[in-house]
């Protein structure tokens, strides 16, 4: 035992040598708790297995022609892939010998699989000739699709008489025969029950219509010797599927269908009883023998196998032995697929993970005990499949002859038109059939008496006269009686339909329509498919049709077709105006895509009844949206209707007011002149020469080193692309001269004169004038620069404005203008504050100081920001005190995007967050009067300098290396409190806590495996 006063490092070791004991221990615990539970799980699933045989029974010789054995369940089997040796051979004979073999039990059935152009082959024979052994053939009778089974193929039709001959000839041996299994894996299209996986195959009813031909050939061969089965897949997702594809009561005897697990927990009762109660709900195969077509297992374990069997054989045992399962006594034939599937899966029953096990348990001990194949023979040797019966139909001591006579038409008699050919038939077994033949023609080999051994014959096919009836019967044991009369054939005066038509002959779907027919020389007609059989009516309406369809009358043989078609409903699947918005003298274009339409109209103003799919308009001169619509009808006359908008717009104008002016109209050659222009409903001006392009209404340019005369030209656009040009000439002299008189070149109001109280917007454009030099009266502006506008307050009186320019030599010019109101209110606004100027002239130098204290850039004086400073392009609205108390805000825009407001002092922007370039920055001041003054100017924006001393680095250097030391020695001391307190942790744990040895218990889950039994292709 450890002491207390134990390392750390050899606590934590004896810590971890005991949990991993521990969980060792566990380990093995839960693996015996496994194999536990195995052998419970078996012993629970096994049936008791009655050991009393069924009484000895004889089976009822006519249901045994279609294979029903009223004694017992069928035992089936198909094997392959078994090993050779000890299998004799790879075939399907030698496989189902080995197995049977193997598992010490003669099946009754044998399972073949058949591709188009097979006919039974030797060993199909060979398991047909055995005793107490039937075939049972899946067979494919196409390679291609469903549809081409059909009387235009004649290689397919060939290829069917080939099979149908080769079963007849083994006659008196019935053969299962099932066209086409598993059908539902195949459907590719005519339904939308479900997410369809075939590809190729066809829809539902070309499934029908194949087997429907198939069958009509083997009758037309002669055949009586089939039992047919349709053999379905049991994939619960296709579940929808089964009703469709099912051929029709008087085609089908058994109903075969699948009863595969991979799944544990999956039973046996509730794979099969899931399919008997889809068939039953859906009404499919009332009364028809059921058989499982195809059953095996591989969940995964042999345990689980072993129990999957187990509940199979105490199925079969409930129905047939202890009669406690009325369920179980519905199914009549248990086929087992004994090999391995085409999805490479496992189906093999003698098979235990992988290896061949000995039937009685001693199979390879490390790949687990024969649990498997012990339970499978088991369940073959149940007494349920022994009882003494035959399952050879017929018995073949049977040489008695059936009895049969011609019915109907009577010998002698006279007949016309559609006749009746009947017949009496008996047999001491049972009459499998009954041919009809004229003369020499088969007319119908019938295998079915739920018709009174009948058909129908149109006597018109022979010429009048006299002819022969030859009806011939046959048994089981190809015993065979015939029996004829003579009859005469009259059809003189032919049965004839004069006329046949459809009211209408176009509908929609979902509606009806009105045939109407005349016909003469015959009492009765009959209408397919749908309509009045044997009627005297000469007119009858359809149900609600869903598809075009084709009606036949048969008026006592002679026969007429219309067809009434279902025209699907219109559709818009799309509809739209190229452009949706657009101005007054454009044009725009509707286009429109549809589906099932023979003509569209588009109001207002478009198109009637047009089978085009664009229109395009006159010149629109309306402003406003309107919604078209655009209505579209199919040949039935139904509607589909959508609708769309068209906004027009007010044609764009031009930009006006566009002003450009220099600073001086004449410079000394070397000097600079400033540019700035201004203009009204612009988005961008280009400045040329230079090719400069400043965003906005306004903008400004120094041109540097003038050396010869130049005219600029300002041209600005709006965002419809209409353009206003403005120009000034510049002129370059060689000598110095003192400034030019200031001038102002316009000033202007928009509007002048205004019917009530409003706004107007004043503009100026002068020269030769000093920076800022201007100054505008009545205003709160302290000073303007030489080019601008301003909106005044709402103006309730007339009121006269006066502009004043100042060049730097002190001389001035000063213009004056009104602003007409028609009509005044009883109180005036308040005049403007007046603004003198104060110490920090603008323009006198480059930083100004705030009335706050603040330094600030004049970005006026300086074009220039230093990164990180404050920055104003009035400078009237930092240090000015009066202009400053009329301001309400003042808002900043940097290339057109609001970037800064302020409502409070200093009325500066900061450019911090600006990167070093080329800006074009406007500065909207709005005063307390309503009134508002914009002014804008290309500013470059420099990097700022670093303040940071080589002596602040050693500092900053410095503190950082003491500061990370001291962490260091702190995490040192958290350490060490650590280890401290592990040691007392694992003190505790082995000598106080006696819950720390405790392991918590682990649940365990189960993997699911994989889906059961794939519905993939079976190419067998």
């Amino acid at each position: 035992m450890q002491t207390s006063d134990q390392s750390p490092k050899a606590a934590t070791k004896n810590k971890k040598w005991f949990w991993s004991q521990t969980v060792i221990i566990a380990y093995i615990a839960a693996l015996a708790a496994v194999i536990i539970y195995s052998f419970w799980a078996i012993q629970i699933n096994k049936p008791q297995q009655s050991t009393t045989h069924a009484t000895a029974c004889t089976p009822d010789p006519v249901k045994m022609q279609k294979l029903i054995n009223t004694c017992r369940p069928w035992l089936a089997m198909s094997a392959g892939s078994y090993p050779v040796p000890p299998a004799a051979g790879t075939d399907k004979e030698s496989q189902i010998l080995y197995s049977e073999k193997y598992f010490g039990k003669q099946v009754d059935a044998v399972k073949v699989y058949h591709q188009a152009g097979d006919t039974l082959n030797k060993i199909d024979k060979d398991f047909i000739g055995r005793a107490n052994t039937f075939l049972m053939v899946n067979w494919k009778p196409t390679s291609g699709t469903w549809a081409d089974v059909n009387a235009n193929n004649t290689q397919v039709t060939q290829d069917i008489r080939n099979m149908a001959d080769s079963i007849r000839a083994q006659a008196p041996h019935t053969i299962m025969l099932a066209v086409w299994h598993e059908p539902e894996n195949d459907v590719s299209t005519g339904t939308n029950c479900t997410a369809l996986k075939g590809t190729r195959e066809g829809s539902p009813q070309d499934y029908i219509n194949m087997w429907h031909y198939v069958r009509q050939i083997f009758d037309q061969e002669g055949v009586s010797n089939v039992a047919w089965a349709m053999d379905y897949e049991n994939y619960q997702p296709f579940d929808c599927l089964v009703p469709l594809l099912y051929p029709g009561d008087s085609y089908v005897d058994w109903i075969l269908f699948n009863a595969y697990n991979r799944v544990s927990g999956t039973t046996f009762s509730s794979k099969v009883t899931h399919f008997m109660n889809l068939l039953d709900s859906n009404n499919v195969g009332v009364g028809k023998q059921l058989g499982i077509g195809e059953w095996s297992d591989n969940i995964g374990s042999d345990n689980d196998d072993a129990i999957y069997i187990n509940q199979a054989q105490k199925w079969v045992e409930d129905g047939w032995l202890n009669n406690t399962n009325p369920q179980s006594k519905r199914i009549d034939l248990y086929m087992t697929f004994n090999s391995i599937g085409p999805d490479l899966v496992d189906y093999r029953m003698g098979y235990e993970n992988g290896a061949l096990s000995d039937i009685n348990g001693n199979g390879d001990a490390s790949k687990g005990p024969a649990t498997r194949a012990a339970a499978f023979k088991r369940y073959e040797q149940s007494a349920a499949f022994q009882d003494g019966s035959t399952s050879t139909p017929p018995p073949s001591s049977d040489t008695t002859p059936p009895t049969v006579s011609v019915s109907t038409p009577a010998d002698g008699a006279t007949v016309s038109g559609t006749v009746t050919l009947s017949a009496n038939a008996s047999d001491n077994v049972g009459v499998t059939g009954v041919k009809f033949v004229v003369d020499s023609t088969v007319i119908k080999n019938d295998t079915t008496s739920s018709d009174g051994w009948s058909t129908a014959w149109d006597s018109r096919q022979v010429a009048n006269g006299t002819h022969t009836v030859t009806v011939t019967a046959s048994d089981a044991a190809g015993n065979t009686k015939t029996s004829s009369s003579t009859i005469a054939v009259n059809n003189t005066a032919s049965p004839t339909i004069s006329s046949l038509t459809a009211n209408p002959a176009s509908v929609a779907s979902g509606n009806t329509s009105t045939l109407s027919w005349a016909y003469s020389n015959t009492p009765t007609c009959s209408l397919t498919p749908g309509g009045p059989t044997n009627t005297t009516a000469t007119s009858w309406q359809t149900g609600a049709l869903s598809s075009t369809t084709t009606f036949t009358l048969n008026c006592g043989g002679a026969t007429k077709s219309v067809t009434v078609t279902v025209v699907p409903a219109p559709a818009i699947t799309s509809f739209q105006a190229t452009p949706a918005t657009t101005t007054v003298g454009s044009i725009s274009t509707f286009s429109w895509s549809t589906t099932n339409t023979a003509g569209c109209s588009l109001t207002p103003g478009g198109p009637t009844n047009t089978t085009a799919t664009s229109w395009q308009t006159l010149t629109l001169t309306t402003t406003g949206t309107t919604t078209y619509t655009l209505t579209c009808k199919n040949s039935a006359g139904q509607t589909s209707s959508a609708t769309t908008t068209l906004t027009v717009n007010p044609a764009p104008v031009p930009p006006s007011n566009v002003i450009l002016s220099a600073s001086a109209s004449s410079v000394t050659k070397g000097s600079s002149v400033t540019l700035k222009w201004t203009s009204n409903g612009s988005s961008s001006c280009t400045l040329n020469p230079g090719n400069l392009t400043a965003l906005g209404t306004t903008g400004s340019k120094t041109i540097s080193n003038m050396q010869s005369t130049t005219t600029y030209t300002v041209t600005c656009a709006n965002n419809a692309g209409r353009t206003n040009s403005n120009s000034v000439t510049v002129t370059v002299t060689n000598t110095t001269s003192s400034p030019g008189k200031p001038h102002i070149i316009s000033f202007t109001a928009t509007p002048s004169s205004l019917s009530n109280s409003g706004t107007s917007v004043l503009a100026w454009q002068t020269s030769n004038v000093a920076p800022n030099g201007c100054r505008l009266s009545p205003s709160p502006l302290a000073r303007v620069d030489g080019i601008g506008r301003w909106t005044t307050p709402i103006l309730t009186t007339s009121t006269s404005y006066t502009l004043t320019c100042t060049n730097g030599a002190g001389k001035t010019a000063s213009k004056s203008l009104s602003v007409i109101v028609a009509a005044t209110v009883a109180t005036a606004a308040p005049a403007p504050a007046t603004i003198s100027s104060t110490s920090a002239t603008s323009g006198t130098r480059t930083t100004l100081t705030a009335t706050t204290g603040e330094a600030v850039t004049n970005i006026t004086a300086s074009g220039s920001v230093t990164q990180g400073s404050l920055a104003t392009l009035d400078s009237a609205t930092v240090n000015s005190l009066t202009e400053v108390k009329s301001i309400d805000k003042v808002e900043f825009y940097i290339n057109g995007k609001l970037a800064q407001a302020d409502t409070t002092a200093p009325y500066a922007l900061q450019t911090t967050a600006i990167q070093p370039a080329s800006y074009t920055i406007t500065q909207r001041t709005y005063f307390k009067d309503g009134s508002v003054l914009q002014q804008t100017q290309l500013v470059s924006v420099t990097k700022k300098k670093s303040n940071l001393s080589s002596f602040d680095v050693t500092i900053i250097v410095l503190s950082s290396g003491a500061a990370l030391l001291a962490g260091l020695v702190l995490r040192r001391a958290i350490l060490q409190r650590q280890l401290a307190a592990l040691a007392a942790v694992n003190h505790a744990a082995i000598h106080e806590d006696p819950n720390i040895h405790t392991l918590p218990s682990a649940g365990s889950t189960q993997p699911q495996p994989g889906n059961p039994h794939d519905p993939n292709d079976r190419p067998r």
